[in-house]
């Protein structure tokens, strides 16, 4: 039972033995006759006695429900922290018997809990790529320019080869340093984009003709279905939904590794969401890594990455708009044994 039921009833439970004290006294002056003073004082002090009893019942009551639970959540949210995890421990309050608020405060600390360990794992694993990212050909670099001073004899030719691929490393950092700064932006500008009702069916099918274009534009081939009702809104930001849609489609491009790509749209109504489905018949990425994809500058297969370019940042972007618009994302294998994305938003009501 909620603890807004509960406390009611509680002083419900008082309210009767008070207006009891009431009623009895009333009919006693009223009715002298009918309660001498020696029965009044009988009734008097079992009620005294009762709410005695009752208040001390709600008092233990209220120590083990209420105020118990609660020191030991305060104690737990003091002793948190994020370079001791071992000391971070699930209550399993969802297998108990118990239902109310106070559980659900529980069971919101530990999700927190495990959030904040998982954020500050993903920022150790964002500073270490960005480390090897612009450590690698800060490396390669400095071994060009070292060989170049040491051997004053070198052919003009070997020397410009080397001042090219010096130009070259220079310029993957630039890159990384650009994608840092767009991916900055990106997390900036989601604090504070406009929510506005978006009515999904324009907008999907826009999309649609964007990137029948596009990839008909590379040699690729679109596909696309359409499920969607009339009057399906969202509250959502158009211009984030749009990167979102991009990110995606430029991560398939990008890592597919097929010549003959297909992609595939699918949109559908849900009770309570609209789910997006967008999948391609590239080599996917393995089972056991389908959950990793969307953290910072991870990518399933590192000589991928250095072959076709990219830091990984692409889907956990896509992420953090998905998640601006209280949905959900997650990936799959596609049929055709390619990378399946999937992401939901919430439905509103139609102003129409």
């Amino acid at each position: 039972m909620k603890l807004r039921l509960k406390i009611p009833l509680i002083f419900l439970f008082l309210a009767v033995f008070f207006y009891t004290l009431i009623i009895s006294y009333i009919s006693y002056v009223q009715s002298p006759g009918g309660m001498n003073s020696a029965a009044f004082l009988r009734v008097l002090r079992l009620f005294v006695f009762l709410l005695f009893t009752t208040f001390l019942v709600n008092v233990v009551l209220f120590h083990f429900v209420v105020s118990t639970p609660l020191k030991r959540l305060i104690k737990q949210l003091n002793a948190f922290n994020l370079y001791e995890t071992s000391n971070f421990r699930e209550h399993n309050w969802q297998q108990t018997k118990r239902r109310d608020e106070i559980a659900d405060l529980y069971i919101g600390f530990e999700k927190m809990g495990r959030r904040l360990i998982e954020a500050q794992r993903e920022q150790l694993d964002m500073i270490m790529a960005i480390t090897h990212d612009i450590k690698t050909p800060l490396t390669s670099i400095r071994g060009f320019l070292e060989f170049i001073l040491t051997n004053p004899d070198i052919s003009d030719i070997n020397k410009e080869e080397y001042l090219r691929l010096i130009y070259e490393k220079t310029d993957s950092i630039i890159d990384l340093l650009n994608e840092l700064s767009a991916y900055s932006k990106n997390e900036n500008e989601l604090q504070s984009i406009t929510m506005i009702p978006l009515r999904v069916k324009p907008f999907y099918i826009s999309i649609v003709r964007e990137y029948e274009a596009e990839l008909s534009g590379l040699g690729y081939e679109l596909s696309w279905e359409d499920h969607l009702l009339d009057d399906d809104v969202v509250d959502a930001n158009e211009t984030m939904l749009r990167r979102l849609f991009a990110n995606i489609v430029s991560n398939a491009v990008r890592y597919a590794g097929n010549n003959d790509l297909a992609v595939r749209f699918s949109a559908l109504s849900e009770r309570d969401f609209i789910v997006f489905r967008i999948e391609d018949n590239g080599i996917g990425v393995p089972e056991d890594k389908l959950g990793l994809i969307f953290n910072k500058f991870y990518t399933s297969d590192g000589s991928r990455q250095r072959a076709f370019g990219g830091t990984g940042l692409g889907l956990s972007i896509c992420r953090s708009i998905i998640s601006r618009f209280n949905g959900e994302i997650s990936a799959y294998r596609a049929t055709g044994g390619g990378l399946g994305i999937e992401f939901r938003i919430l439905r509103t009501a139609s102003n129409s």
